[in-house]
């Protein structure tokens, strides 16, 4: 089966067709990236190796199968100039919950005022809505397979928008289970704890709506905030907001991978207090780590993990249970609840399912 896998953003493509050559399926697909040099400027076609593809855009009339792997505005163009075009969808996460052309927001009180306030991000919307609304709408009616971790995300994509010829398909790219495999925990009980708040700089991880509803403890709890991707605009807000907190550690540095992984393992947990799903590589790195992890009680993944034995205790709990986190104790049998359905056989399983 002749298929054509288009990304907007080399974020997993290198893991992507990593385990598409150790599944056995990498023969069958060709890999493309599609890239706007401006807001309106030309579209560049790319092969797999970040060149300018031979022969420029492809037919996809020409494909048995379309996978699109971020949904973004150009893609959309694009798509909807083949509409008789059925694609399938492997949801990214910001194509979806960062699109101003969906109406449902995901922030809390501090992050919605700044969001409110961000003039960069009123012209966006205002853009997005008189440029790119039609091309987004038709797209969603090709929409023949939406590709999720898990069914309750899924559900939570058809309640938001449009796509009423979507059937769900299982879908993970593994990164985590590649990165992490083979990390170990090295954190200490003595002194604070440290714990990761978030992943990165981005408003829908609500760090300064959590932080209002702790003390400022440094000899209890060292809130460690990452901040070297993402907004930089909310990244220099959130410094503001925060920066004064003696509990805080805010790191702006970009870490190489080794001495990322590193650092986790030194910690002694997380919390993630963003309503949206977001994060889930460093979620599960952690749980594989056996550390602690805290959930926002309406993140729409958290009860799916909970009904599938993972101890994830809401964000809001994590006072109460502080004295527990260094201890890992009741987050222990996390590791072996999430490999019962995260696991390189399920993964290869969802690949080999799809892109065979």
């Amino acid at each position: 089966m002749k298929q054509l896998h288009v990304f907007s953003t080399a974020g997993f493509t290198p893991v992507f067709i990593q385990l598409l050559r150790r599944f056995n399926c990498y023969n069958s697909c060709e890999i493309i990236q599609l890239r706007r040099d401006s807001y309106l400027g030309k579209v560049a076609i790319l092969d797999e190796q970040g060149g300018e593809r031979a022969g420029g855009a492809p037919n996809l009339y020409a494909y048995d199968k379309v996978v699109v792997h971020f949904l973004s505005p150009t893609v959309c163009e694009w798509i909807v100039r083949h509409p008789k075009v059925s694609f399938t969808w492997v949801l990214y996460g910001a194509d979806l919950y960062s699109n101003p052309l969906v109406p449902v927001s995901f922030l809390l009180p501090a992050s919605a005022d700044f969001e409110k306030k961000n003039p960069i991000e009123f012209l966006r919307r205002t853009a997005y809505k008189v440029l790119k609304s039609k091309d987004w709408n038709a797209a969603l009616l090709q929409v023949g397979t939406l590709l999720t971790s898990s069914k309750a995300e899924y559900d939570q994509v058809k309640s938001m928008i449009n796509i009423p010829n979507a059937r769900w398909g299982k879908f993970y790219y593994g990164k985590a289970l590649i990165d992490y495999a083979a990390v170990e925990t090295r954190s200490s009980r003595d002194g604070p704890l440290k714990m990761m708040l978030g992943n990165n700089a981005t408003s829908s991880l609500n760090h300064a709506d959590f932080l209002l509803s702790q003390p400022d403890n440094p000899n209890q709890v060292q809130w460690h905030i990452p901040l070297s991707y993402g907004s930089t605009r909310y990244s220099s807000w959130l410094q503001a907001q925060v920066g004064h907190r003696k509990d805080v550690v805010l790191h702006l540095e970009h870490r190489p991978f080794d001495a990322y992984t590193e650092w986790l393992s030194g910690l002694h947990g997380a919390v993630f207090h963003n309503i949206r799903p977001q994060g889930l590589a460093n979620l599960h790195s952690l749980v594989m780590m056996g550390k602690a992890v805290f959930l926002h009680e309406k993140n729409s993944l958290r009860d799916h993990y909970v009904q599938s034995g993972l101890f994830l205790p809401c964000t809001k709990d994590f006072m109460a249970l502080k004295p527990q986190v260094a201890l890992a104790q009741p987050w222990s049998g996390n590791k072996i609840a999430l490999q019962s359905f995260w696991n390189i056989e399920d993964c290869m399983a969802n690949y080999q399912e799809h892109f065979s």
